[in-house]
């Protein structure tokens, strides 16, 4: 299973998910956030931007705070469907 998270801040939620399902692989992109050195698999970017994940199809996309600022929901949104 994959789940992506955007913006995922300090990986918190990302980190409680894998408490109940740890054999799901997770994605976090955050802009604000520097944790490549977290050892997970973490992009320091726009949510927008996709490439890093492009190849991959997601079970479950969550984007919990951070959509009252984005620029383009509604790319972020469509871009989310397309991944699924």
């Amino acid at each position: 299973s994959y789940h992506y998270d955007a913006p995922c801040g300090k990986l918190e939620f990302v980190n409680s998910l894998k408490l109940f399902y740890n054999d799901i692989n997770c994605y976090g992109v955050d802009l604000y956030e520097d944790l490549s050195e977290s050892g997970k698999n973490f992009h320091n970017t726009d949510i927008s931007d996709w490439s890093q994940v492009q190849n991959l199809k997601f079970d479950l996309i969550t984007c919990i705070s951070g959509v009252m600022v984005f620029d383009n929901v509604s790319n972020f949104v469509k871009a989310s469907a397309n991944a699924l």
